[in-house]
């Protein structure tokens, strides 16, 4: 049966009902009948001119809507019933949870790890344990101040506490360059020379911490203090190697306390081994007031280089890239550059960006005069390690090799100001001026290194 379509118009105070065809029909009449109304009113109305729009006229989209739109069906969304069930806490396994933060953290997941280290402090009550696994959380993902507003805001930085909290506590102050209050927090009032492990702790954690203040004593540039305490952490801890490091490589000891230092730490009969590897980085610096000649001082120390290497060789360790290391620093202090250059060169070509090896390599390039290795080289590094003293370096050390001394010094000048204690950029500091007759501004740049680093020879 056909649809039909009625429509409804108003016409005075009476209302009609037509069907939709007549509806139209009495439209277009209607419109016919205003037009000729109008050109009877207006005689100077052309027939040319367009047909006049009705500012009340009824427009077409209203005349011939479009029902489909008002007819389609709206889908009813459910609405959910309100669930009364509650989670007991015996349900929730907060052993579990801690090993999903471990695991997280093992990952490189820091974010996961922050996110469920938080449930479970809320879950424990913020117990002091479960504070700290998240202010750590918070450490690994680089949250400093909201790692030390945590440990704050539960009272764990203070004296009495346990040590592990105040630890974590510098260190993220360390981070934030909060040189001062760090200090505060780690607690400066024991002598370090008369340092005793803490019963309370362990002593790995007590060696941390001393080395953490010599770092901090570092960044203050208060030398003396900071060497102390990097002794005190090896004679808490044979095994922080990062203290010894900081003492050889930062020339903080002459030859003399190297070897009367070194005979002080007690090492355990399975760590003999590790007693070699420290005399061979120790004894890289030889000091002035060592008794002999400069050329037997040198000789001697190849000699103990080589003697390690062999004493270590059973071991398997006689191959490693740090002692390799130390046989080519030992050539470039000797002037035998070929060998230092074939040293050095071996270790790069295994590991290219190896730390303690790259200032030789540099300097041997400098020497040899190798401007396409080294400018390649300085490309890699500044690739690699924009923000590093080393990568500015090497660019120093390329156009001071090409005589492009104005720059030279520029990029040693930025090289000091990345790391303030990076000896051998003073040292190429000073070369730079003096190779342009600034005798001056060159043996300022010498003392300076002579200042910071004993028996440093990067001439």
């Amino acid at each position: 049966m056909p649809q039909h379509h009625f429509w409804t118009y108003q016409d005075g105070d009476k209302r009609h009902k037509v069907h939709k065809q007549g509806a139209n029909q009495l439209k277009r009449t209607n419109r016919k009948e205003n037009n000729v109304t109008d050109q009877r009113q207006d005689p100077l109305s052309s027939s040319s001119q367009p047909e006049r729009q009705d500012m009340f006229e009824t427009p077409r989209s209203i005349l011939n809507p479009d029902f489909s739109a008002v007819f389609t069906p709206i889908p009813t969304i459910p609405i959910p019933r309100a669930v009364n069930k509650s989670i007991s806490p015996q349900s929730v396994d907060t052993e579990k949870i801690h090993k999903m933060v471990l695991d997280c953290i093992e990952k490189g997941m820091y974010s996961s790890a922050t996110f469920f280290a938080d449930k479970l402090a809320t879950i424990r009550k913020n117990e002091p344990e479960s504070i700290l696994l998240l202010a750590r959380c918070y450490f690994l993902s680089k949250q400093y101040r909201r790692a030390v507003h945590l440990l704050r805001l539960h009272d764990l930085l203070q004296p009495e506490r346990s040590a592990q909290y105040r630890y974590l506590g510098a260190l993220c102050l360390v981070e934030c360059k909060e040189w001062e209050e760090s200090l505060t927090v780690l607690g400066d009032e024991i002598e370090s020379d008369k340092l005793t492990p803490d019963a309370e702790s362990e002593p790995h954690l007590d060696s941390a911490m001393c080395l953490l203040r010599g770092k901090v004593y570092e960044a203050l540039e208060n030398r003396p203090k900071a060497k102390d305490w990097y002794m005190a952490a090896l004679r808490c801890d044979v095994t922080c190697f990062e203290a010894l490091e900081n003492l050889a490589e930062k020339r903080m000891l002459n030859y003399n306390d190297e070897h009367k230092f070194l005979n002080e730490l007690q090492f355990p009969a399975d760590l003999q081994w590790l007693k070699l590897i420290y005399e061979s980085k120790l004894q890289f610096t030889p000091g002035r007031s060592f008794s002999g000649s400069f050329s037997f001082v040198l000789t001697f120390l190849l000699f103990c280089s080589v003697n390690v290497a062999n004493a270590l060789g059973p071991s398997g360790l006689a191959s490693n890239l740090d002692l390799m290391a130390g046989v080519a620093e030992h050539h470039y202090y000797r002037n035998e550059f070929r060998q230092a250059y074939s040293a050095s060169k071996s270790i790069i070509d295994q590991d290219p960006f190896h730390h303690s090896v790259l200032p030789v390599y540099l300097c041997c390039l400098v020497e040899l005069e190798m401007k396409s290795e080294l400018f390649l080289t300085a490309h890699q590094l500044v690739d690699a390690y924009p923000t590093k003293a080393i990568a500015w370096f090497s660019v120093a050390c390329y156009y001071y090799l090409i005589r492009k001394f104005d720059l030279a010094r520029r990029y040693f000048s930025k090289c000091t100001n990345i790391d303030h204690q990076f000896a051998p950029a003073w040292f190429g500091f000073g070369n730079a001026f003096a190779a342009q007759e600034e005798g001056d501004q060159a043996m300022a740049a010498y003392r300076t290194g002579a200042r910071l680093f004993e028996g440093q020879l990067f001439l």
